[in-house]
């Protein structure tokens, strides 16, 4: 049904407006809110608390079914770094401070929807909105899609998530997700599909209105721009696009039409005369026919001659065939011969490795005989080394038993002797014995000082030798090194390659000769030193530190030039001197880095190079990022600015001595591990001279420490041959001291002695002579045992000899059987190959048979006939003569029939063309009429909608106002009157205040809200230059509406405070955390500073 709304437009008229709504039942009327209010009144506005928790008294009644947003997810999107916003299918409040992230929520839902960057007034580039330090950033966004307007619903389900992901290049990707999260597309044609069912309108400023498109909108004093604002929000703009580029299209359709027009006679004055043509050379057409039955006869006659030659293969192939099964059977004869040769020798074998292993056991045997023979033989030295000593023992007992015998004899001879006197006597030689043992240690004691220092001094040496031999080897090497790259700059002197190695020229011509044969995709680029030119020469060595290892890198196109140029690498370098590949898309034009070079007075690397190749210049640019590497000439310059200021986007820099500095929180420097450059010096001769003298000084330095390594070791020998000497006199002397130290004892303890017994020497002597004689007896045993094993042994190698010389008799058998058969092998394998060719001779021929019998059956059927070709050649060139001759004179008959039908054809089609176009014409003209008229009723009713509405929700605020259009010049003007009062004048927009103003326009985009279908509206700050009375009566009027269109959702983006709404199965409020910055408050100078 329909409600009759009047509003009183321009000049009291009154206009009647029909609105059709669906599914709704009649709504009672509310009275308007009064235009007189009390200033009083609205004093206790501003001064209650904000609570409109009443306000929302929604009745239950459907909801959108498709559009709304049921949840937006952001992940490292602007400053967020995982956010999830449930949203409700009505009102929904996104708070939260300045700077927590509620415009960026916004910004996501129109990036999120396939938006340009543009269009969020956000940024320029959609990289742009990746956190910072993070790699990507996604935004995915669940859209309701039920009920009969549902987008698939059998492939989508009940929802569609949204999911676009931004890498850090500024590219992205769509995903389209169904309700349980299967990805049904990731096209952007079918996001397009689904906001065009949805209605869905991310570019609308209405639909989605940030903070800089209200700003600009409340700045701006234009009504043009206003005009052109209203024409956006309700497609308007759109349309007349659309009926503009038609009107273009009807004329050029107009243009079309009289260019073909004016063709029309020339064109059937040709078709005429082709015509007559036509019918003129209509006689040639039976000497052509003539033509083509010879060629027909020309067909076959050919296949009955390829025919004929099938025979003869067909007899070779069937001679070499039969001389086959004879060599067959001779290799079968062999090859039965050499089994019978193996089966003989693997038996002589088996016999010969039995009789190999009975001796192995045999001689395992011997060896345990031979350990029990020497232990036996050890075991009789031992008893005979101890008998000879106890009969020494014997001996000595025997001796002393007489001596001490004679001394009694002597003693009771001289029994009355003086005790005493020998007693004084034993004293004097103790003392004298003690004074000799102590100068005998003193000396033991030097000696023994005297050998640890040499030892030292020996030790000393050692090390010195140790640390010569090393001095040496390292003069060696370096003296090599320094040869070689002397060699190799002396090679340059001709050839510059020669720097990066001898061996790169004969690597770069084997990489030309693959190039030429076709064996890289595209020709490797390399060394890079050797593309690189240095703009002062003072940089050599900081540019080469700063490029390390890549001064001899190659770079490759893709994996499969990489691979080949390794092969290369193989056969022309040495295993420990390889260089890099590095595979990079080769293109011809350097990167553009113009954004990454750091803003500073100092040059890059980059300004520093000539680079003759962008795939050089581009490799070190991704590799070495040379355009953000500084060169600062002094070392204490560099690190005072890299360590306390460093520029924006340096990310390192290298002094002249070849020094790295980093900046920044890890500020850290490394000092140069070259002394100087290798490929990028200019002056090839001072560098030679150079290393001339570094190699005169390295062998001198070598020869030197040769020299004092000789004397060290001439000193260690002489130390070694004196140590030797003090370890003997030092053996002797400690002889001495204890045989001092005996006599000391002897007669410390003297006292009469007893007499030895000898009886207990003599019963161990008859003890140890019986062991030995058992030891004798057992190692006679041993013995007669180890000569029974040897000649076991030895008769087992008798019974091999035989065997061995057999089995290589049948060796030499088989060698010449296996030879025989490997000669009637290739004999078969030769007759295999012919018989092969032959075949495949006969083969090709039977199928050249075919092919022209097929060629011939598709040009014509079959012709019996018994003429040659070249006959029919012959015939069929003498009519073709004289056909063109014929044809020169009158023009060739195929040529003049296409000429005249298509001709014809053109002519019969222009003249269709030009009945449809003109016919298109009139049809796209009428339309055009009748769709100019239906656009001016149709702007003509959604702006007394406008007008309407927007009166009504200035009328919230006790405001009066109105909307003045002029279509013909394009201007839209806002006019409110904010005082009260019977006598009002509406002013201009610019006359108000900020929160009037605000407001104002709050009621304008609402009005045009009426004006327009989309799913959800949002808007960003929409109170912010808002009084709290203003803010209220525009948080009541959008409540109102939301009231009103329950199927529409409401996003409103705000820094006040909303929770005295408070929340409902309607309203929603989504708060967000403050923003991590640190501050509280800003501070701002005074206005005089």
């Amino acid at each position: 049904m329909a409600r009759k709304r009047r509003l009183a437009s321009d000049g009291d008229e009154e206009v009647e407006v029909n609105q059709e709504t669906q599914g709704e039942s009649p709504q009672p009327k509310k009275k308007r809110v009064s235009s007189a209010r009390s200033v009083a009144h609205e004093g206790s506005m501003e001064k209650d608390t904000f609570n409109c928790s009443q306000a929302p008294d929604f009745p239950v009644t459907s909801e959108a079914e498709v559009g709304f947003i049921e949840k937006v997810t952001l992940v490292n999107f602007m400053c967020h770094t995982m956010l999830e916003v449930p949203l409700g299918p009505n009102v929904n409040f996104i708070i939260g401070r300045n700077g927590s992230g509620k415009s960026a929520i916004m910004t996501a839902l129109v990036v999120g929807l396939g938006g340009k960057a543009t269009t969020t007034n956000r940024g320029n580039s959609l990289k742009g909105f990746i956190k910072d330090k993070c790699s990507y950033a996604q935004v995915s966004i669940k859209l309701r899609n039920r009920g009969q307007d549902a987008y698939k619903p059998d492939e989508y389900g009940e929802s569609i998530t949204v999911e676009r992901r931004i890498s850090s290049d500024g590219s992205g990707s769509y995903k389209l997700k169904s309700h349980d999260g299967k990805v049904i597309s990731q096209k952007k044609d079918e996001l397009n599909h689904i906001l065009d069912q949805f209605n869905i309108q991310v570019d609308n400023p209405v639909s989605v209105l940030n903070q800089d498109t209200s700003r600009n909108f409340l700045n701006s004093s234009d009504p043009k721009d206003k005009y052109k604002f209203f024409l956006k929000a309700t497609q308007l703009e759109q349309m007349s696009t659309d009926y503009q580029l038609i009107i273009e299209q009807q004329d050029i359709i107009k243009n079309t039409l009289d260019r073909k027009q004016e063709t029309l006679p020339a064109m059937q004055h040709q078709v005429q005369e082709l015509e007559e043509k036509y019918k003129d050379i209509a006689q040639l057409k039976n000497m052509k026919e003539q033509v083509e039955d010879l060629k027909k006869e020309r067909v076959w006659a050919e296949v009955f001659e390829t025919e004929k030659l099938l025979a003869p293969l067909a007899r070779e192939e069937e001679s070499q065939k039969s001389r086959l099964p004879k060599y067959e059977e001779k290799v079968a004869t062999c090859q039965e011969e050499i089994k019978n040769f193996e089966d003989q020798w693997a038996e002589v074998n088996q016999q010969f490795n039995a009789i190999t292993q009975e001796a192995k056991q045999l001689n395992g045997e011997q060896a345990a005989i031979c350990n029990e023979l020497k232990q036996k033989k050890n075991l009789y030295r031992e008893k005979q080394s101890r008998l000879r000593k106890l009969k020494q023992e014997k001996k000595t007992s025997e001796n002393d038993q007489k001596q001490l015998m004679e001394k009694i004899d002597e003693i009771r001879q001289t029994a009355m002797r003086d005790l005493e006197s020998e007693r004084r006597q034993r004293q004097d030689a103790l003392q004298h014995k003690r004074d000799e043992f102590k100068a005998l240690e003193s000396q033991l004691s030097m000696t023994n000082h005297h050998r640890g220092q040499l030892e030292q001094a020996i030790s000393r040496a050692k090390e010195k030798t140790y640390q010569l031999r090393t001095d040496v080897n390292d003069a060696t090497h370096r003296a090599d090194a320094i040869q070689r790259q002397l060699r190799d700059l002396q090679g340059s002197r001709n050839n510059k390659l020669k720097l990066f190695g001898s061996w790169v020229p004969d690597l770069l011509q084997r990489v030309e000769q693959a190039e030429r044969r076709g064996n890289f995709h595209q020709k490797p680029v390399g060394p890079i030193g050797a593309h690189l030119t240095l703009k002062d020469q003072k940089w050599a060595l900081a540019v080469e530190s700063c490029i390390k290892k890549f001064g001899w890198a190659f770079c490759c196109h893709d994996g499969h030039d990489q691979q080949v140029l390794k092969q290369l690498f193989q056969q022309v370098c040495a295993k420990d001197n390889i260089p890099t590949i590095i595979i990079s898309k080769f293109q011809n034009e350097v990167h553009d880095v113009s954004g990454n070079k750091p803003r500073s007075k100092y040059p890059t690397i980059l300004d520093m190079l000539i680079i003759d190749n962008p795939v050089v210049a581009n490799c070190l640019i991704d590799q070495v990022a040379i355009e953000s590497v500084l060169l600062i000439e002094d070392p204490k310059e560099a690190r005072q600015v890299m360590f306390q200021h460093p520029p924006a986007k340096a990310r390192m820099a290298y002094a002249m001595n070849g020094d790295q500095l980093f900046g920044g929180k890890t500020a850290r420097s490394y000092a140069s591990m070259m002394d100087k450059a290798r490929y990028l010096q200019k002056d090839i001769e001072v560098e030679i001279r150079q290393l001339q003298q570094d190699l005169q000084h390295k062998q001198q330095h070598r020869q030197q420490c040769q020299r004092d390594l000789e004397e060290v070791d001439k000193t260690i020998r002489d130390n070694v041959r004196e140590l030797q000497k003090a370890k003997q006199k030092a053996f002797r002397e400690q002889e001495l001291v204890n045989k001092a130290l005996g006599e000391i004892k002897e007669l410390e303890n003297y006292e009469e002695e007893d007499l030895p017994d000898v009886t207990t020497l003599e019963e161990e002597t008859a003890e140890v002579e019986g062991e030995l004689e058992t030891a004798h007896n057992e190692l006679n045993i041993q013995q007669l045992k180890e000569a029974q094993h040897k000649e076991k042994i030895q008769n087992l190698l008798d019974k091999a000899e035989p065997l061995k010389t057999q089995q290589h008799n049948i060796e030499v058998e088989m060698e010449t059987k296996k030879s025989h058969r490997k000669h009637f092998e290739t004999k078969v394998k030769e007759i295999e190959d012919t018989i092969r060719k032959a075949e495949r001779e006969h083969e090709n021929m039977k199928k050249l048979v075919r092919v022209k019998t097929q060629k011939a059956s598709e040009f014509c059927e079959r012709v019996t006939t018994r003429r040659t070709v070249k006959s029919l050649e012959t015939e069929i060139i003498q009519k073709t003569k004289r056909i063109q001759t014929e044809e020169q004179n009158k023009g060739r008959h195929e040529d003049i029939t296409r000429e005249y039908f298509e001709a014809k054809k053109r002519y019969e089609g222009i003249m269709e063309s030009l009945k449809n176009l003109k016919k298109y014409s009139r049809r796209l003209k009428m339309v055009m009429e009748q769709r100019a008229k239906a656009f001016i009723n149709y702007r003509h009713y959604i702006a007394i909608r406008a007008k309407f509405f927007f009166t009504m929700m200035l009328s919230q605020r006790g405001y009066s106002g109105k909307m003045v259009f002029d279509h013909a010049n394009e201007s839209l003007s806002l006019q409110v009157n904010v005082e009260q009062g019977i006598k009002r004048v509406a002013k201009d927009t610019r006359s108000l205040s900020g929160g009037e103003r605000s407001f104002s326009t709050v009621s304008f985009i609402m009005a045009l809200w009426e004006a327009m279908e989309s799913p959800f509206r949002c808007l960003d700050e929409f109170d912010v230059f808002m009084d709290m009375v203003n803010r209220r009566i525009s948080m009541e009027m959008m409540l109102k509406v939301a009231k009103e269109q329950q199927e529409k959702q409401f996003i409103l983006l705000t820094p006040q405070d909303m929770s005295a709404i408070g929340s409902c199965r309607k309203v929603k409020i989504f708060r967000l955390l403050d923003p991590e910055r640190g501050q509280t408050t800003l501070h701002f100078q005074p206005a005089d500073a």
